[in-house]
């Protein structure tokens, strides 16, 4: 007695490769939809915070040398320093203020 034979016509030689083919082939086309922009707005985030913190601890380092180049010109000891640059962070505060009100007053085009 013969064996039948596995194969039919219709399905083509090998359908178990083709239907792992198709498998492989979606779930790739789902995992570049869903996982991919995922991962790449997670490195972004993490990019982001490595940067703000990088900038964070130079603005810090710059406002102690600025605090200490002060000092050392200055004749009347560290205060003067210190008021200087509470009198520039200041006036610097209050003008970005005034700036951003004023452009709140202007009505939406």
């Amino acid at each position: 007695m013969t064996q039948p034979n596995p194969r039919t016509p219709s399905t083509g030689d090998d359908w178990a490769a083709q239907a792992a083919d198709k498998v492989e082939e979606v779930v790739t086309t789902l995992r570049e939809k869903t996982t991919a922009p995922v991962l790449k707005g997670a490195r972004g985030a993490i990019w982001g915070v490595l940067a703000t913190f990088l900038v964070i601890i130079a603005l810090v380092l710059a406002y102690a040398a600025l605090l200490r180049i002060l000092d050392s010109y200055l004749p009347w000891g560290v205060w003067s320093a210190h008021l200087v640059l509470g009198v520039v962070f200041t006036a610097s505060g209050i003008a970005i203020g005034l700036r951003g009100r004023a452009s709140d007053d202007q009505p939406a085009t």
